[in-house]
């Protein structure tokens, strides 16, 4: 269906056409800056244990998921989350991680999906849409790819099985990006979040946290005082202290929202 996100990503995609050489430019020289960091180890793991009660979380996503910036997945986004959740619930949490640095919505069902071994989640929890946004995928395009990777969870496991989408990444914010690519892909990002939370009505249990990201919030709701810039491991990816935010709010929001 034709939304707003659309009309404002073909109205103003062909005034874009002029910058693309500058912001490829652009985009070289900050891969030629920001330092490659490898995926972290660990992608299968357990909180200490709460009560008898278990519950199992896969996690599946890009370069965020796979724990770009820490050295484990204990320190990532997933082992966050998990031990918040634990914490939360009284109950242990086991965890598998299947995520790959550089990889888009609609490479997921066919990368990413063959290489669970979890036989069956109690929560799926997907991080995605930054490498949509810098391939200047449109909105159609990547509400089109989230709904077939639904639906081939939905194949694949229980079909009640409660499936959660994280924040859009926060790409206005990067320090390590120009203003130019910062309003550009940031932009881009925040049409993929309006248009993909029109589509949730159309789900049963799946649910998106369409906050978005703001580092002034989290020290408000936390108390915490950090600048933005100790909140990136390389100026692009998450610090192990982001990780620990974000695990514990996205945790809080299944909580109210799962729970």
């Amino acid at each position: 269906m034709f939304h707003k996100e659309d009309l404002l990503y073909y109205t103003l995609g062909p005034l874009l056409v002029p910058l693309l050489p500058l912001l490829y430019w652009q985009g070289k020289q900050i891969i030629q800056k920001v330092p490659r960091l490898p995926e972290a180890k660990g992608n299968e793991g357990c909180t200490k244990k709460g009560s008898q009660k278990q519950r199992v979380v896969l996690g599946l996503g890009e370069s965020t998921m796979a724990g770009l910036g820490v050295a484990h997945q204990n320190e990532g986004f997933i082992g966050n989350f998990c031990e918040a959740l634990q914490q939360q619930t009284q109950q242990s949490i086991v965890w598998e991680v299947v995520a790959k640095s550089g990889i888009k919505a609609e490479g997921v069902c066919k990368q990413l999906l063959p290489k669970i071994k979890t036989e069956q989640p109690d929560i799926i929890v997907i991080a995605l849409g930054g490498n949509d946004a810098f391939a200047l995928r449109s909105p159609r395009q990547w509400a089109r790819d989230s709904t077939a990777l639904v639906h081939a969870l939905r194949e694949k496991f229980a079909p009640q099985t409660p499936i959660v989408f994280t924040n859009m990444p926060p790409i206005r914010y990067f320090p390590a990006f120009t203003p130019l690519i910062q309003k550009v892909i940031g932009g881009l990002v925040d049409l993929y979040r309006n248009k993909w939370r029109r589509y949730l009505s159309s789900f049963h249990n799946v649910y998106f946290n369409d906050e978005i990201i703001h580092f002034s919030t989290w020290n408000k709701r936390y108390q915490i005082n950090v600048s933005p810039e100790t909140l990136f491991s390389d100026g692009v990816h998450p610090s192990r202290a982001t990780y620990q935010l974000w695990g514990q709010d996205m945790a809080q929001f299944c909580k109210e929202k799962i729970l």
